[in-house]
């Protein structure tokens, strides 16, 4: 990702050019949905950070090929990049989110960093941390951001996570910090809820929430996340969903501490 001296935003490994239409195991695309997704716009800038380059993320065929041979992957299996990240991590890295084929109706998700140098892989998603999810549902997308959230000179992943799952639309952004080898969950702040095309859903019921996020300099070499959330329809049974599933009205700021995320109080 390229950082900017000012505000970083999260993207995917491209930036913010969309990223074309990822096939299937069976060479099909996804029909897209006619209805918008519950996305999230930039905050305006806010301080400046400046951090030393990392290379960026190779050619999605070149990525590939390295990728196959680092994890011995059978020639005739088809390696699907879904993201990629560049970071600070002790050393230079990539964070690679990757699907393999292993069957005519299976894929394995692969979420790991590798050294640029090519020495090998720097750390993997702690197995306990995968969440399993159909590589392919409509609606379904990944985003990825390496900021330091503490100012200890690792670099922290944000995964932003968008889902559409019978009729209920989320957003959520998981943040995760390296510990040794391994890639660990450290917290989530939900972005966006929309439940009003969920089946059998009754009025009291709906909700429909959204959020903008940003990371903004936090001082001592750290970066804030912040979000700003707005509750556009809350039924009058839906307090609890709210409060599960929605960020907190208005503007709010999220710093990494003892490896826990938790919110800057004013």
């Amino acid at each position: 990702m390229r950082r900017a001296l000012s505000l970083l935003v999260l993207a995917a490994c491209s930036g913010t050019a969309s990223a074309p239409a990822v096939s299937d195991h069976r060479g099909e695309q996804p029909t897209a949905r006619s209805e918008p997704r519950h996305t999230h716009n930039a905050l305006p800038p806010v301080g400046g950070i400046v951090e030393q380059p990392v290379p960026a993320c190779p050619p999605e065929s070149d990525l590939a090929a390295r990728l196959r041979e680092l994890w011995q992957v059978p020639l005739d299996a088809r390696i699907d990049i879904a993201g990629c990240a560049r970071g600070h991590f002790g050393r230079g890295g990539w964070l690679i989110d990757a699907f393999i084929d292993v069957a005519d109706e299976e894929s394995e998700e692969r979420i790991e960093v590798l050294a640029v140098d090519g020495s090998g892989i720097i750390a993997m998603l702690d197995p306990d941390g995968v969440r399993t999810a159909d590589r392919f549902d409509i609606g379904a997308g990944d985003g990825w951001e390496a900021a330091d959230l503490d100012g200890d000179g690792i670099d922290e992943l944000l995964q932003l996570e968008e889902r559409f799952d019978v009729g209920v639309h989320s957003t959520v952004l998981a943040v995760f910090r390296i510990d040794g080898a391994a890639i660990r969950e450290v917290g989530r702040l939900h972005l966006a809820f929309d439940n009003h095309g969920a089946k059998a859903i009754t009025a009291p019921r709906i909700v429909s929430c959204t959020g903008q996020h940003a990371l903004a300099d936090g001082g001592n070499g750290a970066h804030h996340i912040l979000v700003e959330g707005a509750i556009g329809k809350s039924g009058r049974q839906a307090g609890g969903t709210v409060s599960m599933s929605c960020p907190l009205p208005g503007s709010h700021r999220y710093r990494l501490i003892g490896g826990k995320l938790e919110e800057v109080t004013p």
